[in-house]
């Protein structure tokens, strides 16, 4: 659907744009992954309800564990009150939280096996409501060092217990989750789709592309967008992706995340969402 489409497509500018200005001006490696951390909470905090408190820090149970650092926590700011929110240590009992969200700068294969741990770190922890369920971890990247079809690979190395809930890789255009039943970790690209000559509406299931040696970057009508393979290997089809598609998709899976908590009102949003925009190129094909 073109308003959509058109709108989200400029946030993932204006995303990019602002990270990649943080990381023009700072030159440690710490620092830039934190100025991306805030550029993720600013474009959270304009998405998230107010019911939803966005944070960082650690995540404890009554027991006594804690997680690991964990880059921004999504808690229930209106149901709970702040017993730990008192000092400068960001303690948030795992009560409270429904969501927690690793960025990443560039993911790479270290990369993944670092939040492999910390979503273990996660789900060590018990929750002392009966019936509630444990928060989400999702991953947020700005770029990876592979093809899509490679990071999903990756993610599926890890044991099942250090799946990522949902994924998003930002450039080149990348989604992912976990099966209901948790027996694999699924990844979905997001090409640019074709258009049709004459009407120029989009073409389901059929991708621009771009010559094996040809540039990195496709444009089409003033805009560019990344060029990558549809498979891991070297000889892989080189297609357009569709990075503000893909942020579109993956805000989706956050509010849905969020409404099976009962934070959000029924998923009145797929209203707005027509086939060309869901349809994506599934890593299982490969």
């Amino acid at each position: 659907m073109g308003i959509l489409e058109d709108y989200w497509t400029a946030a993932t500018r204006r995303l990019q744009i602002e990270a990649d200005g943080f990381n023009r001006l700072v030159n440690h490696h710490g620092e830039v992954g934190r100025a991306n951390e805030l550029a993720v909470v600013s474009y959270f905090e304009r998405l998230l309800p107010p019911n939803v408190g966005v944070g960082t820090g650690e995540v404890i149970d009554r027991h006594g564990n804690r997680s690991s650092q964990m880059d921004i926590i999504f808690y229930e700011k209106h149901r709970f009150p702040s017993l730990l929110a008192q000092g400068v240590t960001l303690i948030y009992p795992i009560d409270t939280v429904v969501l927690v969200v690793e960025v990443k700068t560039t993911l790479n294969q270290g990369e993944i096996a670092d939040i492999g741990g910390k979503v273990r770190s996660l789900r060590a922890l018990e929750t002392s409501i009966p019936g509630r369920e444990l928060p989400e971890f999702s991953v947020f990247a700005f770029h990876a060092t592979v093809s899509p079809a490679t990071t999903i690979s990756h993610f599926r190395t890890l044991d099942e217990i250090e799946w990522p809930d949902s994924l998003c890789v930002v450039d080149p255009g990348l989604i992912g989750k976990v099966n209901p039943d948790r027996s694999d970790f699924n990844g979905e690209m997001v090409p640019l789709h074709k258009r049709d000559a004459i009407t120029g509406d989009k073409i389901l299931n059929e991708w621009e592309e771009v010559a094996v040696g040809g540039p990195a970057v496709f444009e089409r009508g003033g805009a560019t967008y990344p060029v990558s393979r549809l498979s891991a290997g070297m000889s892989g089809i080189r297609v357009a992706f569709e990075p503000g598609r893909a942020l579109l998709l993956y805000s989706v899976e956050i509010m849905e995340s969020l409404a099976r908590r009962g934070l959000l009102e029924a998923s009145w949003w797929q209203n707005y969402l027509d086939d060309a925009t869901t349809n994506t190129y599934s890593i299982s094909e490969n």
